[in-house]
């Protein structure tokens, strides 16, 4: 079976979580892509529409209402020749396919299908296109996920297609080793080549920062590792404290060496749950994150880590449950660090720090659920062969 899989635009690179389906695809899959398209290993990436409009945040508004039109056009003037004659299927990347072939597509939330621009406008566009009968499944990454689409669209036409298909990384094949006495945390802004402007503030760097400085102070063998480009004002907090601050995308084998030699993965992000935490997961690391949105599909509290308090200063969701992280306001209302969540980050680090036989069984949890639970590459498989068929077969 020969799928085309097409990145959000044509000629855009594919995301880095989709290495592990082109790497591990399903049994008797072939997955096609163009040469442009291919996931980039050089740690280069083109710059993207997103990143354009979020330098003009004053216009989000009005660029929200006309960037779907604008993704469209763009769609509709580029992907005909990235596309292959063997084809039986699309394997679509967070957007609607317009042509009279079977497609599949994937998503982080129902405006993800826009572009992460204003959905009303186009809801309708949107709903005809989704119960097509060319549409064969809409795969959410989650079960949040979701929930936005029944939330955000009139499903009735299409409610049976829609089936959560989560996000899964290949199992690591190494021993996990206790060398010494020092407890290594680890914070991963972001692995992905395409490196997401302001992802410090995103993915909670500010509160590891401020729950280190509180974690040393009761236990000198805690060390931190932050791998992301940590803002100027920060940078002399970090020099004081001994945080080690890798600033530059790394590698795939350099950033699989920092995972290896951590004992804890700290993520108290504003954002939606991604592959990192999976990647944590499977170097056997108990995870401390946030607890919004999907995050408790991927962390169970006791068992392969702990959720954290989120931010009181922040809304996280619209009524739709739609994140809200790419907004000027909620980028602003995270700024103010809650110090009840830092504390609360404090408490459940400690907690592992100081019981290195249950974060050592929690981090073997975890794993767990990457070679044979829910996020393996053997679940997901089984999952994507039977929607592939039943698809071809419809």
């Amino acid at each position: 079976m020969n799928i085309y899989l097409e990145g959000r635009i044509s000629g855009w690179k594919l995301h880095s979580l989709y290495d592990s389906l082109i790497e591990f695809p399903p049994e008797g899959v072939t997955f096609n892509y163009t040469e442009s398209e291919m996931p980039s290993q050089d740690g280069s990436a083109l710059r993207s529409i997103n990143a354009f409009f979020s330098d003009i945040q004053p216009l989000k508004g009005v660029i929200g209402h006309f960037k779907p039109f604008l993704y469209y056009a763009y769609y509709k003037a580029t992907h005909r020749a990235g596309r292959t004659p063997k084809t039986d299927m699309i394997y679509s990347s967070q957007h609607l396919i317009f042509d009279p072939v079977p497609w599949v597509v994937d998503l982080e939330f129902v405006t993800g299908l826009v572009g992460y621009g204003s959905l009303r406008t186009y809801k309708r566009i949107v709903e005809r296109t989704l119960a097509s009968k060319y549409c064969k499944r809409i795969m959410p990454w989650t079960d949040a996920a979701k929930e936005t689409l029944r939330l955000g669209l009139d499903c009735r036409d299409f409610d049976e297609k829609i089936e959560t298909v989560h996000l899964a990384v290949p199992p690591k094949k190494f021993v996990k080793r206790f060398e010494d006495e020092n407890v290594r945390l680890l914070f991963v802004a972001t692995g992905n080549k395409f490196n997401l402007r302001r992802s410090f503030e995103l993915k909670g760097g500010r509160e590891v920062l401020a729950a280190f400085a509180d974690l040393r102070k009761r236990n000198p063998r805690v060390t931190l590792t932050i791998r992301s480009s940590v803002p100027t004002r920060y940078r002399e907090f970090c020099l004081e404290e001994g945080i080690r601050v890798l600033p530059d995308v790394l590698t795939s084998e350099k950033l699989r060496q920092e995972f290896e030699r951590a004992d804890i993965f700290v993520f108290p992000g504003h954002q939606t749950p991604g592959s990192v935490i999976l990647d944590a997961m499977s170097y056997e690391l108990p995870v401390v994150a946030t607890n919004i949105w999907g995050m408790s599909e991927m962390i169970i509290p006791e068992q392969n880590g702990f959720l954290t308090r989120p931010s009181r200063f922040a809304k996280y969701t619209d009524d739709k449950l739609v994140p809200l992280w790419g907004e000027p306001g909620f980028l602003k209302s995270i700024a103010r660090v809650d110090q009840d969540m830092v504390r609360d980050i404090v408490e459940k680090v400690s907690y592992l720090v100081e019981n290195p036989g249950e974060r050592r069984r929690m981090g073997r949890e975890g794993r767990k659920e990457i070679d044979i639970g829910k996020f393996s590459i053997v679940e997901r498989n089984r999952k994507l062969l039977r929607i592939f068929k039943e698809s071809m077969n419809s």
